[in-house]
């Protein structure tokens, strides 16, 4: 009896299949990507520095603080209102 040995066989063979379209992670590990880490001569480009005035940069740190607010409120209010509606229907189950 040779209790599925048919399908051990295939999926074996798919696995070889499959591992030999992979690319070797040696080459990505290797790959020019990281030649900028270990380089002696800092060719990678710098950040763009954005010059703010002091107007500016007070505005958008309001705007972003104010967009935090809302979020969490609005993420207080959704779990308030999951809870009242879950103890709303525990109560009519219940009785």
């Amino acid at each position: 009896m040779s209790f599925g040995s048919g399908h051990v066989f295939d999926m074996i063979n798919r696995m070889k299949q499959n591992r030999s379209m992979l690319s070797s992670k040696r080459q990505k590990f290797k790959s020019n990507r990281r030649e900028g880490i270990y380089s002696k001569s800092k060719q990678t480009s710098q950040i763009q520095d954005h010059n703010l005035s002091e107007e500016e940069l007070n505005q958008l740190k309001k705007e972003i603080a104010k967009r935090t607010r809302e979020e969490h409120r609005r993420g207080w209010t959704i779990s308030i209102a999951t809870v009242v509606f879950i103890f709303i229907i525990f109560l009519i189950f219940s009785f």
